[in-house]
């Protein structure tokens, strides 16, 4: 758990810094992490199985939706992306963690053919702390005259945090099931702690598009009209 930590202590801020400068630089940190995934899927599928093309042209999508929330819509709705997909991973393991101390006994699991550790009491505890940091991160920035999203817009944010949350548990249960039929543990070692770029990118695998659609759609239609 602390190496874990000390990873996450250290990537964070190199995370905030690449999405800060945006541009060329972003394009170019986000294209090398293509490259280790390519790596990370060839060594553990091979070229001979399909979840090699699919899973890597999905996550191809996921940076391209990166940058272009980035490129289109500023710095501060790229963080939506993230706030949902590890804010659910967050919200889970400590609702998980806090039923298991309250009942002293295993909660029921979610998928243990693919994932032992997951829980149901998780899951619905990853949606909800999604669904409530989406809108506590735009009370936030309305605060700060940053954003100027209230109303039933807080509703959308919301909503979409809890489904993002949804996504984001699918897209882990898929890795996880992927790592399951070829026999490892994780994807790379590249993340002390977290495992390879897949590992701690998994659950952003539906999270980043989906998250463009809404903010394209949702959050910059709706403030046209």
């Amino acid at each position: 758990m602390l190496i874990r930590v000390l990873a996450a202590a250290i990537g964070l801020p190199l995370l905030i810094v690449v999405v800060w400068l945006g541009g060329y630089f972003l394009d170019a940190v986000l294209a090398l992490l293509a490259v280790i995934a390519a790596w990370e899927l060839f060594r553990s599928c091979g070229l001979k199985r399909p979840w090699f093309y699919v899973g890597f042209l999905i996550f191809i999508m996921d940076m391209v939706s990166v940058s272009m929330i980035r490129g289109m819509f500023g710095l501060w709705h790229v963080w939506l992306i993230f706030i949902v997909a590890w804010g659910c991973d967050t919200g889970a393991y400590f609702a998980g963690m806090t039923a298991y101390r309250l009942k002293k006994t295993e909660p029921r699991k979610l998928a243990p053919s693919l994932s032992p550790k997951k829980t149901v009491v998780g899951a619905i505890g990853g949606v909800v702390t999604s669904a409530v940091l989406c809108v506590v991160y735009a009370l936030i920035l309305n605060g700060l005259g940053i954003w100027a999203y209230e109303g039933i817009m807080l509703v959308w944010l919301g909503l979409f945090g809890a489904v993002g949350a949804v996504l984001g548990q699918v897209g882990d249960l898929a890795a996880s099931g992927v790592k399951r039929a070829v026999g490892i543990k994780d994807f790379g070692k590249i993340m002390p702690g977290h495992g390879g770029v897949l590992d701690r990118f998994d659950s952003i695998i539906f999270v980043a598009p989906v998250t463009f659609l809404f903010i394209h759609f949702i959050m910059i239609g709706a403030c046209q009209f």
